[in-house]
């Protein structure tokens, strides 16, 4: 069976259940019962609501790229997290943002952009959770390493190409360049305030942003005779 690592919700839920069949740890992540897992691995069921919040930010973090998710501005997609992984309800969002609950899901579904003055509201909920998402997230890492489609391509990388580590480096990196490029893109199109969160992140956690921009100025600087860089 040929596996995929994006594409549509629906396509990438199909591919999940493909890959691990049943698996406690969606439905727990998703706040559903077994019996609703049940119907969505076996007869194609789509979640609703903030199942299907849940269930689109869990397959997120394990690594598939949601074409749902690439519709939607980077600050609506952080709201959507911070919910998912619980540092925030979807009844106090809505509390601030004077709207429906119904609304975040329409947002995160890509068919409605917030107003300006509701995106600013959202980039200071998003700064304001910042830190607390990221320890969630580190925890739930962990707990999900085993269904990380990402670490399962490189592993596949390493028994392909008969060297591992470089091989495994050299995709990591060439990834997180992408990310950065991607991510950074539409950060810089939205609020200031989520780029201001952002640089409190960096001066506060490891990736420390100065110290990121001299290795890849020590790379790109690196000719040596290397045509091919």
């Amino acid at each position: 069976m040929k596996y995929i690592t994006s594409g549509s919700f629906k396509n990438c839920l199909a591919d999940f259940f493909g890959r691990f069949g049943r698996v406690d740890a969606l439905w727990k992540f998703a706040k559903v019962d077994p019996q609703t897992e049940a119907r969505w691995r076996l007869h194609g069921t789509i979640p609703v609501g903030e199942a299907y919040l849940r269930v689109l930010y869990f397959l997120e973090f394990i690594g598939y790229e949601l074409e749902e998710l690439k519709r939607v501005p980077e600050v609506v997609a952080s709201i959507g997290r911070c919910v998912a992984f619980d540092t925030i309800t979807e009844e106090s969002v809505a509390k601030r943002l004077a709207y429906q609950e119904k609304d975040l899901f329409r947002y995160t579904r890509g068919g409605v952009k917030p107003h300006q003055d509701r995106a600013t509201t959202m980039a200071s909920i998003v700064s304001e959770n910042t830190s607390a998402l990221l320890m969630v997230m580190e925890k739930k890492k962990r707990e999900f390493t085993s269904l990380d489609i990402r670490r399962e391509a490189r592993s596949t990388a390493t028994d392909i190409s008969g060297n591992g580590s470089d091989t495994e480096r050299i995709k990591r990196f060439a990834s997180a360049c992408a990310i950065i490029r991607d991510d950074g893109k539409e950060l810089l199109k939205g609020p200031v305030e989520v780029r201001r969160a952002l640089r409190r992140e960096m001066n506060n956690q490891s990736p420390e942003l100065h110290r990121t921009f001299d290795v890849l100025h020590q790379l790109l600087k690196e000719r040596k005779g290397d045509q091919q860089l």
